[in-house]
């Protein structure tokens, strides 16, 4: 995330997007990921080669799934990054209004 939309998020969600931060760049984590990257890789071939529907929507399901948590450090980065956005904007219509009003009452 940029740093200027850092600045923007209250300091409680700075410290959260920071832990998680911390937590996704540990060497630990990437560790996991580099399995269920392997994982997600040999679960794209069971799913291809499913003999059953049951097997497919089983096979689909984990494969679901661990793409949700191979993508998490994307969508943590690009909420927080909307919501830092949102924030920026909302600041940016204070502070224009604020100066609208003090030129009108000028």
């Amino acid at each position: 995330m940029d740093m200027n939309l850092l600045a923007a998020l209250p300091d409680d969600l700075k410290e959260k997007y920071n832990q998680l931060m911390a937590v996704l760049n540990a060497p630990g984590w990437k560790a996991v990921l580099s399995d269920l990257e392997e994982q997600y890789a040999s679960s794209q071939a069971v799913l291809a080669n499913a003999n059953s529907w049951d097997e497919y929507q089983y096979s689909r399901g984990y494969r679901d799934a661990l793409l949700q948590v191979l993508e998490l450090e994307t969508r943590i980065d690009r909420d927080f990054t909307s919501f830092a956005e949102e924030q920026a904007v909302e600041e940016e219509v204070a502070v224009v209004t604020s100066e609208q009003a003090l030129g009108d009452f000028l």
